[in-house]
Protein backbone atom coordinates (compact mmCIF):
# COMPACT_ATOMS: atom_id res chain seq x y z
CA UNK A 1 0.00 0.00 0.00
CA UNK A 2 1.29 3.51 -0.65
CA UNK A 3 0.69 6.94 1.22
CA UNK A 4 -0.89 9.48 -1.24
CA UNK A 5 -0.78 13.42 -1.16
CA UNK A 6 -3.67 14.88 -3.17
CA UNK A 7 -5.46 18.36 -2.40
CA UNK A 8 -7.99 19.31 -0.37
CA UNK A 9 -10.53 19.62 -3.86
CA UNK A 10 -8.92 16.03 -5.47
CA UNK A 11 -10.12 14.63 -1.90
CA UNK A 12 -13.48 15.98 -2.07
CA UNK A 13 -14.00 14.65 -5.28
CA UNK A 14 -12.95 11.43 -4.42
CA UNK A 15 -14.98 11.59 -1.15
CA UNK A 16 -18.41 12.25 -3.17
CA UNK A 17 -17.26 9.19 -6.27
CA UNK A 18 -17.09 6.55 -2.69
CA UNK A 19 -20.46 8.13 -1.64
CA UNK A 20 -22.26 7.79 -4.53
CA UNK A 21 -20.53 4.00 -4.75
CA UNK A 22 -21.80 3.59 -0.96
CA UNK A 23 -18.54 3.21 0.41
CA UNK A 24 -17.26 5.31 3.13
CA UNK A 25 -16.27 8.77 2.91
CA UNK A 26 -13.88 9.44 5.91
CA UNK A 27 -10.30 8.15 4.49
CA UNK A 28 -8.50 6.47 7.14
CA UNK A 29 -4.56 4.41 7.30
CA UNK A 30 -7.05 1.49 8.59
CA UNK A 31 -9.17 2.06 6.00
CA UNK A 32 -8.39 -0.97 3.42
CA UNK A 33 -11.27 -0.70 0.91
CA UNK A 34 -9.84 0.27 -2.60
CA UNK A 35 -10.01 3.94 -3.30
CA UNK A 36 -11.43 3.63 -6.71
CA UNK A 37 -14.54 1.32 -7.75
CA UNK A 38 -16.02 0.72 -10.72
CA UNK A 39 -20.11 1.14 -10.31
CA UNK A 40 -20.61 -2.55 -9.43
CA UNK A 41 -18.64 -2.02 -6.70
CA UNK A 42 -15.51 -4.32 -7.78
CA UNK A 43 -11.99 -2.89 -7.53
CA UNK A 44 -11.16 -0.17 -10.01
CA UNK A 45 -7.57 -2.09 -11.41
CA UNK A 46 -4.35 -0.20 -12.86
CA UNK A 47 -5.79 -1.91 -16.51
CA UNK A 48 -9.41 -0.68 -16.39
CA UNK A 49 -8.05 2.92 -15.48
CA UNK A 50 -4.91 3.24 -18.47
CA UNK A 51 -7.79 2.05 -21.29
CA UNK A 52 -10.26 4.72 -19.92
CA UNK A 53 -7.72 7.55 -19.98
CA UNK A 54 -6.01 6.06 -23.56
CA UNK A 55 -9.48 5.89 -25.24
CA UNK A 56 -10.19 9.60 -23.68
CA UNK A 57 -7.23 11.13 -24.70
CA UNK A 58 -7.96 9.34 -28.45
CA UNK A 59 -11.22 11.25 -28.54
CA UNK A 60 -9.82 14.45 -28.39
CA UNK A 61 -8.38 14.22 -31.96
CA UNK A 62 -5.12 16.71 -30.25
CA UNK A 63 -2.76 17.22 -33.39
CA UNK A 64 -0.04 16.25 -31.68
CA UNK A 65 -1.27 12.63 -31.35
CA UNK A 66 -0.80 11.59 -34.62
CA UNK A 67 3.15 12.63 -34.15
CA UNK A 68 3.33 10.42 -31.42
CA UNK A 69 4.92 6.37 -31.79
CA UNK A 70 2.95 5.33 -28.57
CA UNK A 71 -0.47 6.28 -27.45
CA UNK A 72 -0.75 8.57 -24.43
CA UNK A 73 -1.69 5.88 -21.34
CA UNK A 74 -2.25 6.61 -17.54
CA UNK A 75 1.46 5.64 -17.22
CA UNK A 76 2.61 8.82 -19.68
CA UNK A 77 0.96 11.11 -16.74
CA UNK A 78 3.66 9.70 -14.22
CA UNK A 79 6.80 10.73 -16.53
CA UNK A 80 4.76 13.98 -17.38
CA UNK A 81 4.56 14.44 -13.42
CA UNK A 82 8.48 13.76 -13.15
CA UNK A 83 9.48 15.67 -15.40
CA UNK A 84 7.25 18.78 -14.28
CA UNK A 85 8.47 18.34 -11.08
CA UNK A 86 12.27 18.09 -11.96
CA UNK A 87 12.31 21.30 -13.97
CA UNK A 88 10.32 23.18 -11.71
CA UNK A 89 12.17 22.68 -9.16
CA UNK A 90 9.80 21.16 -6.76
CA UNK A 91 11.87 17.87 -6.38
CA UNK A 92 15.22 16.20 -6.18
CA UNK A 93 15.93 12.90 -7.62
CA UNK A 94 15.90 11.34 -4.17
CA UNK A 95 12.00 12.50 -3.17
CA UNK A 96 10.61 11.60 -7.22
CA UNK A 97 12.23 8.19 -5.94
CA UNK A 98 10.34 8.25 -3.13
CA UNK A 99 6.99 9.93 -4.60
CA UNK A 100 6.18 7.84 -7.54
CA UNK A 101 7.17 4.55 -5.51
CA UNK A 102 10.29 3.26 -7.10
CA UNK A 103 12.06 0.36 -5.49
CA UNK A 104 15.58 1.74 -7.45
CA UNK A 105 16.40 4.79 -8.22
CA UNK A 106 17.50 4.11 -11.61
CA UNK A 107 13.96 3.36 -12.78
CA UNK A 108 13.32 6.97 -11.95
CA UNK A 109 16.23 8.18 -14.15
CA UNK A 110 15.54 6.53 -16.69
CA UNK A 111 12.21 8.80 -16.35
CA UNK A 112 14.47 11.60 -16.64
CA UNK A 113 17.19 10.51 -19.08
CA UNK A 114 14.80 10.10 -22.04
CA UNK A 115 13.14 13.72 -21.60
CA UNK A 116 16.90 14.67 -21.61
CA UNK A 117 18.28 13.30 -24.71
CA UNK A 118 14.88 14.82 -26.11
CA UNK A 119 15.70 18.28 -24.71
CA UNK A 120 19.22 18.49 -25.39
CA UNK A 121 18.89 17.45 -29.17
CA UNK A 122 17.94 21.05 -30.21
CA UNK A 123 18.30 21.92 -34.02
CA UNK A 124 19.16 25.53 -35.13
CA UNK A 125 17.29 26.79 -37.59
CA UNK A 126 19.34 26.93 -41.03
CA UNK A 127 18.70 30.34 -42.85
CA UNK A 128 18.54 29.28 -47.10
CA UNK A 129 19.39 32.52 -48.76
Amino acid sequence: MRELFISEHLYQCICEMRQRRGLKTILDRGDESPLFVIQRGNLYNSKTLSNQVTDMIKKTNLEFLQFRENPVTAHTFRHAFAIMAVEQGNADLYHLVQTLGHENIQTTKIYLEKHMKRKNNVVLPLRIC
